[in-house]
């Protein structure tokens, strides 16, 4: 059974790895999507991130917006 901390671990490096691609570090990319009021977990994150790619680069797009 895999641990609390290896699943966050595993649902953070998912999500990480998707948001590089979209030209944003992860800090970044956290410190904007609070900032942009999203109320999304890592989890539905990292979800997105690896079944939902288009609905992902919708969110990084918005919280892109609040970069600027």
């Amino acid at each position: 059974m895999r641990s609390v901390t290896d699943v966050k671990r595993n649902q953070s490096s998912e999500h990480c790895a998707a948001v590089r691609l979209e030209g944003l570090s992860y800090s970044k990319f956290m410190g904007l999507i609070h900032k942009a009021e999203v109320d999304i977990n890592r989890k539905v994150l990292a979800d997105l991130a690896m079944n939902h790619p288009e609905a992902f680069k919708a969110v990084v797009a918005k919280v892109k917006e609040f970069a600027k």
